[in-house]
């Protein structure tokens, strides 16, 4: 029963954000059209061949939320399959770095113990390990 209730919730939060990544998603493509060519950024520039690819796995810590786990695991081992070249995980969460770890996968980094509300810091740590990591 909390867990459904929890669940609805997290639905209808991603719901109440649709909007807003769809806005910033035009933003970007105006952008990206406009500077024809330059590069704006880093992270926006085309690289010749993809020798490492990076999953950022977004499970949960704990809690009855093993559908959810379970989908999500199986999409990543289902995406990668098709990838060439190293593989590595930034696992968020105690799940998906279990599972990883189980199956010898290479961890790059990972995060546990995140609260259910993520805080910003928390944002902010993940994406900065997975950016600079690209970027190195």
């Amino acid at each position: 029963m909390v867990s459904s209730a929890r669940l609805r919730r997290a639905e209808e939060r991603v719901r109440n954000a649709r909007p807003y990544v769809e806005h910033m998603e035009r933003i970007f493509s105006l952008i990206a059209s406009a500077v024809a060519g330059d590069v704006l950024h880093q992270l926006a520039e085309v690289r010749p061949a993809v020798l490492r690819t990076g999953f950022l796995v977004l499970s949960s810590d704990r809690g009855l939320c093993g559908s959810y786990n379970t989908n999500l695991l199986r999409a990543v081992e289902s995406h990668a399959a098709g990838v060439h070249g190293e593989k590595v995980i930034y696992a968020a969460g105690r799940t998906a770095r279990d599972y990883f770890r189980r199956r010898k996968w290479n961890i790059a980094r990972e995060f546990v113990n995140i609260s259910f509300h993520l805080e910003y810091r928390e944002i902010k740590n993940i994406v900065d390990a997975a950016a600079g990591d690209f970027l190195a």
